[in-house]
C-alpha cells in the first residue's frame, strides 16, 4: 500500500504544482524520482519488507518537503507532513517510522526557515514531533490491545485443544471455520479437510434409522438461521469411514453486532458413556446383591450364633473362622441352651460340605439335639434321636457331633459323641488331657453314642470343644492332637473368648486352612474358698488428665490386694481400669470417677467422666470384636470387654459411666 502511495505522489505534485502555475523541469524530474522509488520499494519487497518500508518512508518523506516548498510553508504542505507520519506509523514499523518523522522535520525546518523564518520552522518541528507522539502513544495502546486479544485467542484455543468435547464453528452457510483436536479425532477425518465444506452434509445427513435428514430440519441449521440453541441426545454423527456414532451435542447461535454470523457445536461421543452407564448399573446392582446377602448372612449368623445364656459357675467363650473369607457360615454349628433342671446344654456340629448349605444341614441336628433335651431325653440317646430325625428327611446328611452338659453345682460335664474329635481338659494349672466321647456319627448306620464319659471341673478348669477344623491343618490329625493340646497348656489362663480365638490362630497359623473350624470353650467359675473381711467401696476423682491415670491404676491395685480374691482372678483389673480411665479422660471435659465395689462374688469397677458421650453398645453374650489393624479407637473398649464378665455404658445428666463386672472372683463372708 505505501508503494501505491509513494508511486500515485509523483502525478500528484505535477497536477499541484500545475495548479500553482509553478510546473517546470525541476518539479517533473522530482515527480518522477518519487515514481522510480516507488517500482524500487516494489521490487524490494520481495526481499525485505523493511527495506521497501524504508525506501517508502524516505520518498514520501521527500514528497512532503517537495508539496511544502511547492506552497511556500503554508498549510497544505504541513497537513501533508502529518498525513505521511500518521499513514507510516499504521504500518507499526519503528524503522520507518522514525526515518519518516526524522526526515519530514528537517525537511519542515530546512525548507520551511527561509521562506516563513525561524519560528515558523521551530514551531512546526515541535508540532511534527507532537504528531509523532501522539502517534506513538497510539500505537502503543493498540499493541497493547491487540497483546490482549493474542493472549486471549491463545487461551481459548488452548481450552479448545484441551477439551475432551468436540467443538467446531460454522459459517451462515454451515460451513466449516474451526474445529478442535478431540472433534477431528471422534470424526475420523483431517482438519484440512473439513474447512469450508458443509457439515451437514458431511455428518449429519442421516437419521440413526437410516432415512435422510433434511437439512432444514436440522439443529444446527436452525441456530444458524431461527438463532434457537438446540439441545440435543438421540442423534447420530458419520465418520468417514462411514460409520456412525450416537452423540449428546448442543447448537449454539453466533451473534455479532446484532446479527446472526454462524453457530458454535460441542458434542460428546455417547457410546462410551453408555458403556460406562450400564457398567455403573452393572457395579450398583451387584453391590445392591452383595448388601442384601450381607444382610442375610448377617441375620443368619444371629440365627445360628446364640447368645451366651446367664448360667451359675460358668463362663464360655467362642470362636468360629469359615474356609472361605466370601463364605462366613459353613457346616461347623454350636448350640448352648440352658435345660429346665439347671443343666448347661453345650452341642457341637460339623457336617461335611461347606457354606450355606451346610449350615442349613447343621441347623436341622442342632434344633434335633436342643428339642430332644428340652424334652427330657437322656444324654446317651440324643445322637441317636437326632440322626432318625434329620436323615428321615435328608437322608444324605453326615455328621460329626459333640454334646457336652454342664451341672453347675457339682462342675460334672458328661459327654457323648459321634465320630468327633476328643474334648480337651485344661486345667487351671495348664495341665491338659484329651477327653473321649465315642460314638458313630449321624447318617452312618448304627448312628449314636457308645457311652458317655464324665469328667469334673475344678474352679477355672476349661473344656475345649472344637471342629477338626482345628486339627487338620497340621500333617496328620495325630500331630494336630498334640499340638493342640500344647498349644491349649499355653493361654490356659486366657478369658474362654480369647482362649477359644487364640487356639483358632496358633493352628492355623502352621498350616494351610481346609475347612471351617470351631472352637466352644466352657469354664468353671466359682467365688475362692477364701476367708477375709471385704472393703468397703473405693472411689477416686482426679483431672481429666492422662498424667495421673497410673496413680488412679495403683490406687485400685491397692485396694484390690486388699480384698479376699486370689491374685490370679485379678491380675488384669488394672489394666481394665487403666484402659476405661484412659479413654474417660480423651472424652471428659474436666474431670473423672473411678470407683469399685463388692456385689456378691463379684467385683464391680465403674469409671464416670462429664464429656457425655455414648460408647457404641454390643449386643450381650457375643464375642468382644475385635478392632481393625491400626485402628485408632476401639482397643480399650475391647481389652476391658475381653477382660471381664460384663461391660455396659450409660449417659446421665450430661455424664458418661461405663461399668464392668467381673464375677466369682471374692470369697468373703462378711464385709466392713
Amino acid at each position: 500500500m505505501l508503494c501505491a502511495v509513494l508511486a500515485l505522489h509523483g502525478p500528484a505534485v505535477w497536477i499541484y504544482a500545475g495548479f500553482l502555475g509553478r510546473l517546470n523541469r525541476s518539479v517533473v524530474e522530482d515527480g518522477l524520482i518519487l515514481i522510480v522509488l516507488a517500482l524500487l520499494a516494489v521490487r524490494s519487497e520481495r526481499f525485505s519488507r523493511l527495506g521497501s518500508t524504508l525506501v517508502c518512508a524516505g520518498g514520501l518523506a521527500g514528497a512532503s518537503a517537495l508539496i511544502v516548498a511547492l506552497s511556500d510553508a503554508y498549510a497544505p504542505g504541513t497537513y501533508h507532513l502529518i498525513l505521511v507520519i500518521s499513514l507510516v506509523a499504521l504500518y507499526q514499523n519503528w524503522a520507518a517510522f522514525g526515518v519518516v518523522l526524522l526526515l519530514t522535520t528537517i525537511a519542515s525546518g530546512v525548507i520551511g526557515q527561509p521562506i516563513r523564518g525561524t519560528a515558523w520552522a521551530v514551531a512546526n518541528a515541535i508540532a511534527l514531533l507532537v504528531v509523532g507522539a501522539v502517534n506513538l502513544i497510539a500505537w502503543g495502546l493498540v499493541e497493547a490491545s491487540r497483546s490482549r486479544e493474542d493472549a486471549v485467542a491463545r487461551r481459548s484455543q488452548l481450552v479448545l485443544d484441551a477439551a475432551t468435547e468436540g467443538v467446531f464453528g460454522l459459517d451462515r452457510d454451515v460451513r466449516l471455520t474451526f474445529i478442535n483436536p478431540a472433534g477431528v479425532r471422534m470424526l475420523g477425518w483431517e482438519a484440512e479437510e473439513l474447512f469450508d465444506r458443509s457439515m451437514h452434509e458431511l455428518i449429519h445427513h442421516t437419521r440413526p434409522d437410516g432415512t435422510p435428514f433434511p437439512r432444514s430440519e436440522c439443529p444446527m441449521t436452525r441456530a444458524i438461521h431461527q438463532g434457537i440453541t438446540s439441545r440435543v441426545v438421540d442423534e447420530v454423527f458419520w465418520k468417514r469411514d462411514g460409520s456412525s456414532f450416537p452423540v449428546r451435542y448442543t447448537a449454539s447461535p453466533l451473534w455479532e453486532s446484532g446479527e446472526i454470523t454462524g453457530a458454535v457445536v460441542t458434542f460428546e461421543d455417547r457410546s462410551e458413556r453408555a458403556r460406562v452407564a450400564v457398567a455403573e448399573a452393572e457395579i450398583d446392582r451387584l453391590v445392591e446383591l452383595e448388601k442384601a446377602q450381607r444382610d442375610v448372612l448377617g441375620y443368619l449368623q444371629e440365627t445360628i450364633r446364640p447368645p451366651k445364656p446367664e448360667v451359675r459357675f460358668a463362663d464360655l467363650g467362642v470362636h468360629y473362622l469359615p474356609a472361605e473369607d466370601g463364605a462366613p457360615t459353613g457346616g461347623d454349628l454350636y448350640d448352648w441352651q440352658l435345660l429346665p433342671n439347671g443343666v448347661l446344654h453345650i452341642a457341637v456340629i460339623d457336617v461335611a460340605g461347606k457354606g450355606v448349605a451346610a449350615t442349613k444341614d447343621a441347623l436341622a441336628i442342632s434344633h434335633a439335639l436342643r428339642l430332644s433335651a428340652l424334652a427330657g431325653r437322656a444324654l446317651e440317646d440324643l445322637v441317636r434321636i437326632a440322626d432318625e430325625l434329620v436323615t428321615a428327611q435328608s437322608p444324605e446328611i453326615v455328621a460329626t457331633v459333640l454334646i457336652a452338659h454342664y451341672n453347675p453345682d457339682d462342675g460334672v460335664v458328661r459327654l457323648a459323641g459321634a465320630s468327633h474329635p476328643p474334648a480337651l481338659h485344661i486345667s487351671a494349672s495348664g495341665a491338659v488331657r484329651e477327653v473321649a466321647a465315642p460314638g458313630i456319627a449321624i447318617g452312618w448306620p448304627g448312628a449314636g453314642t457308645d457311652y458317655v464319659t464324665e469328667v469334673t471341673l475344678e474352679r477355672n478348669d476349661s473344656l475345649l470343644l472344637y471342629t477338626d477344623g482345628l486339627i487338620e491343618a497340621s500333617k496328620n490329625l495325630d500331630v494336630g492332637l498334640v499340638e493342640v493340646a500344647r498349644e491349649a497348656a499355653l493361654v490356659a489362663r486366657y478369658p474362654p473368648d480369647q482362649l477359644a480365638r487364640a487356639l483358632v490362630e496358633r493352628m492355623l497359623g502352621r498350616g494351610s486352612r481346609r475347612d471351617d473350624t470351631l472352637t466352644v470353650v466352657l469354664r468353671r467359675r466359682t467365688p475362692p474358698d477364701l476367708v477375709g473381711r471385704v472393703l468397703g467401696p473405693f472411689s477416686h476423682r482426679f483431672h481429666a488428665n492422662e498424667a495421673v491415670v497410673p496413680l488412679a491404676r495403683r490406687l485400685l491395685a491397692d485396694w484390690l490386694a486388699n480384698q479376699p480374691v486370689e491374685a490370679a482372678d485379678v491380675e488384669d483389673l488394672p489394666l481394665v481400669v487403666s484402659e476405661l480411665c484412659t479413654n474417660a479422660v480423651r472424652a471428659a471435659r474436666s474431670e473423672v470417677v473411678l470407683r469399685a465395689w463388692a456385689e456378691g462374688d463379684a467385683l464391680v469397677i465403674e469409671v464416670e467422666d462429664d464429656g457425655g458421650q455414648p460408647l457404641p453398645q454390643r449386643p450381650h453374650g457375643f464375642e468382644p470384636e475385635v478392632p481393625s489393624t491400626g485402628a485408632d479407637h476401639g482397643r480399650g473398649i475391647y481389652l476391658a470387654e475381653s477382660l471381664t464378665d460384663e461391660m455396659t455404658t450409660r449417659v446421665e445428666d450430661g455424664r458418661t459411666i461405663v461399668r464392668a463386672t467381673r464375677r466369682a472372683v471374692l470369697g468373703g463372708i462378711y464385709t466392713g
